[in-house]
């Protein structure tokens, strides 16, 4: 037997499931129960927060004949139908490969015919931004006054590619990122259903690189549990997996940057690289722990579950260095990890990037520039 990853198999098949839309959840569940369902929907977000998914939930639910409580019952012949991917009136059409407006006016002859199972034919049309300007034209008069029992639903990654006159005709809502800290829930509801063991630092960092995407998160682990070398899924597998360094050595190679150490830097640097890691993905993580440090100066008390096995040693490590000049690393790695991509030599450009670093962080304070000059005799730059 195939296997069937986790990210499949855990696919949400009621509203109950759905992870972080609250908003969509509550408003399509009262539009069903009160059975004013809207004519189009259009869902937008980033990629694996559940767009497609939702349109399935959506489609299945208003077609189940045994419905209670929101959830369909999974006996019905438009369950069964749906569950086996046969179900006559519900259509899942991929945008991307079909973009004409032949493709569109097929769309709109299968319309005009009547439900042959369910009570709604629902045409599911993923990536619909991708849809050419005269096959969004062809498709405006039957959007604005479809057939009776006719529901179209469109999914989209990119909603300003969206005609305002496509828009205007659906109910839109854009799903949200989730968080971390429901991302990492999911993942430990996932491992364990599936009796995987995890490092809670493991989990957070999966769940960060997600980027608020479950499906990534979900994707992850599954690569993770697949490829761990102990029978837990530990932090360095993690790391290793994603091509990004250990958080402690990410700390020690800022630390490093801060105490200007020229030769730590350069060592932690070809070590990573000689271990064929990846030195944008490094200086990715670099960015982002310069980025948590400074919300941390800036907001008493912030933290973030991923990096809570370091928190002391990160809270021990920002005194030592200034929110200003926390900001200008941020810009130089920032810009420098832009550059490092397009370099031919990425060793020999992420030592430069790393000196620069260093160069910048030994620069005094502009009010410390101020302050010299005024004792040195030179008058104040407001004049007085």
């Amino acid at each position: 037997m195939s296997y069937l990853p986790l990210a499949r198999r855990y696919r949400p098949t009621k509203f109950a499931d759905l992870v972080g839309q609250e908003v969509l959840t509550k408003t399509l569940s009262h539009a069903i129960t009160s059975n004013k369902i809207a004519q189009s929907y259009l869902l937008s977000g980033i990629r694996g927060v559940g767009k497609t998914t939702s349109a399935r939930i959506i489609a299945k639910t208003i077609n189940c004949t045994n419905l209670k409580d929101l959830v369909p019952c999974d006996e019905c012949s438009n369950c069964l139908g749906f569950n086996k991917n046969s179900h006559p009136d519900i259509v899942e059409i991929d945008a991307a490969s079909r973009t004409s407006v032949d493709d569109v006016r097929s769309i709109i002859e299968s319309s005009e015919y009547r439900p042959l199972l369910g009570k709604f034919k629902v045409f599911i049309i993923d990536e619909v931004h991708m849809i050419s300007k005269s096959a969004f034209n062809a498709l405006l008069k039957t959007l604005e006054e479809p057939p009776t029992g006719v529901l179209f639903i469109f999914a989209t990654t990119e909603v300003n590619k969206i005609p305002l006159t496509i828009i205007s005709r659906c109910q839109r809502f854009d799903l949200r990122r989730l968080t971390t800290d429901e991302l990492i829930l999911l993942l430990k509801a996932i491992s364990e259903a599936e009796s995987i063991e995890f490092d809670e630092d493991a989990l957070a960092l999966i769940a960060s690189k997600a980027d608020g995407s479950a499906r990534d998160a979900i994707s992850m682990l599954d690569q993770a549990a697949a490829t761990a070398t102990h029978s837990t899924i530990k932090l360095e597998d993690v790391a290793k997996m994603i091509g990004a360094g250990d958080l402690s050595v990410t700390i020690d190679f800022l630390k490093a940057i801060i105490n200007r150490d020229s030769l730590t830097v350069i060592k932690i640097l070809q070590k990573i690289y000689l271990t064929n890691s990846d030195l944008v993905s490094f200086f990715e993580s670099i960015i982002d722990m310069i980025g948590y440090s400074s919300k941390m100066r800036a907001m008493d008390g912030y933290k973030l579950p991923e990096y809570a096995t370091y928190q002391e040693t990160i809270t021990n490590l920002i005194k030592e260095i200034d929110l200003g000049k926390l900001s200008i690393l941020w810009q130089i790695f920032t810009k420098g990890v832009l550059e490092l991509k397009e370099s031919h030599n990425q060793l020999l450009a992420s030592e430069m990037l790393a000196l620069k670093a260093i160069y910048a962080s030994g620069l005094p304070k502009p009010e410390d520039l101020v302050n010299k000059a005024i004792k040195s005799g030179l008058p104040r730059p407001d004049g007085e």
